[in-house]
């Protein structure tokens, strides 16, 4: 069985609610496990995209660069390695991906407003979560805000009474929408902000080619943008809780001397961390690595302190600990869309926000931009090209910081990041 080159490999499809959809799917695994006489099985979770051929490309790609990196590591030699890729109904935000930088601060940069198609987008993702009534009014309310100050309020009173609310998304996430605060939603398109990087985002848009993201217009289409981020970044939870989570419980049990490896990009970083919480460190499921590629959530994830008093959503899966070896973090400043996405976060939650980490703490900061914040267990290393010398163990959040390698939030497909997660593997 081998539908990811270059090793023998399977596939699993989720829904939108999360669950498997082949009601078998665990000892699907179990039998793939077997058939294949597995060493190691590592996990791929793609991030957003909007077919099954890009989650494909992903895996294909990510198995090529894995491949010729295995020999060169010490401790994989002679391993049969399998591939299991997780295919989960997720949405390309194809306009975070235009990064100013790329094109000299051109006219199209930025995140332009909303338009018809966005708003359709997130109306679609709300159509198993919300009732007609409340979409009808979100659609209304979203429309009549792109022009009139005063109908504003309304927009950001129907938003929050879509939005589902359950135990997967991170508190902060959804109090950003709830309780509506309408004159920080407009501030999210005020261009005269205090900080030089959202100046040069322009998160409203600019130029002759985002003019309609400025004012109202970039206010409702940032909002807009932002809440269907958080619907991906929520249904990636449901999906690793519900999904994977249950297909790989028990999977050790049954195998002894399998070793389970995690490794997602993007919102599907979130998805496999999830699964990984989920499992909660038990010996017959935890995984033994757990590499974080451009992650798509809050850099105060593994936080023991903040937000206080808890700490971060994900802290349990460095305490407990539920990884067996090293946790991988890459990040860098370069990923265009995760870092806007948080600066929009920023604006609507009313804070200042920077790029770059800080000795004050912020809840509004990307993991796949700042790497782990406010987490004693993090060491702060690079992304090594092939040949360069690791040293990882368990217990620890390595964050590689990829500004030579990683260009792009979907800029993975290289040999360093194929040899940081053979290292991983390795390790554990």
């Amino acid at each position: 069985m081998s539908d990811i080159p270059n090793f023998p490999s399977i596939l699993l499809r989720y829904g939108r609610n999360g669950r498997a959809l082949d009601p078998r799917h665990a000892e699907a695994v179990r039998a793939f496990a077997a058939s294949e006489a597995l060493d190691d099985l590592l996990v791929l979770s793609h991030g957003w995209n909007n077919t099954d051929r890009e989650a494909m490309a992903l895996y294909a790609g990510l198995a090529a660069h894995l491949v010729l990196q295995i020999p060169s590591v010490g401790g994989l030699s002679g391993r049969r390695i399998g591939l299991l890729g997780v295919i989960w109904p997720s949405k390309a935000f194809a306009k975070l991906e235009r990064n100013p930088a790329a094109s000299n601060g051109a006219a199209s940069a930025g995140v332009p407003g909303a338009d018809d198609d966005d708003l359709q987008a997130l109306l679609e993702e709300l159509a198993d979560e919300a009732s007609p009534e409340a979409r009808d009014w979100l659609q209304i309310a979203a429309i009549a805000a792109r022009s009139d100050e005063a109908a504003f309020p309304k927009f950001m009173q129907a938003l929050p009474a879509a939005l589902p609310v359950d135990d997967v998304a991170e508190g902060a996430d959804r109090a950003l929408f709830d309780p509506p605060d309408p004159e920080a939603a407009i501030r999210m398109s005020d261009t005269s902000a205090d900080t030089a990087e959202a100046d040069d985002w322009e998160l409203g848009g600019g130029g002759a080619a985002g003019a309609s993201g400025r004012g109202l217009a970039g206010a409702v289409g940032n909002v807009v943008n932002l809440a269907t981020f958080y619907m991906m970044k929520r249904r990636a939870g449901l999906v690793g809780n519900h999904g994977l989570a249950k297909t790989l419980v028990g999977l050790r049990q049954a195998h002894p001397g399998l070793r389970l490896h995690m490794a997602g990009h993007s919102f599907g970083a979130r998805l496999v961390t999830y699964a990984t919480l989920a499992l909660n460190g038990h010996p017959a499921s935890a995984p033994h690595s757990l590499s974080l590629l451009q992650a798509a959530f809050s850099h105060n994830s593994f936080s023991g302190s903040f937000p206080a008093p808890r700490g971060g959503f994900f802290r349990d899966v460095v305490a407990k600990p539920c990884v067996e070896g090293p946790i991988l973090v890459t990040h860098t400043h370069n990923d265009w869309p995760v870092t806007v996405a948080y600066a929009l976060a920023s604006r609507l939650a009313g804070q200042n926000f920077s790029a770059l980490p800080s000795s004050e703490p912020s809840q509004w900061g990307g993991l796949g931009s700042n790497g782990a914040q406010k987490t004693e267990e993090a060491v702060a290393s690079e992304l090594l090209p092939p040949g360069g010398r690791y040293t990882l163990g368990p217990g620890r959040v390595f964050n590689l910081r990829a500004d030579r390698f990683i260009k792009g939030h979907s800029d993975i497909l290289n040999d360093a990041v194929g040899y940081a997660i053979a290292h991983a593997m390795a390790a554990s």
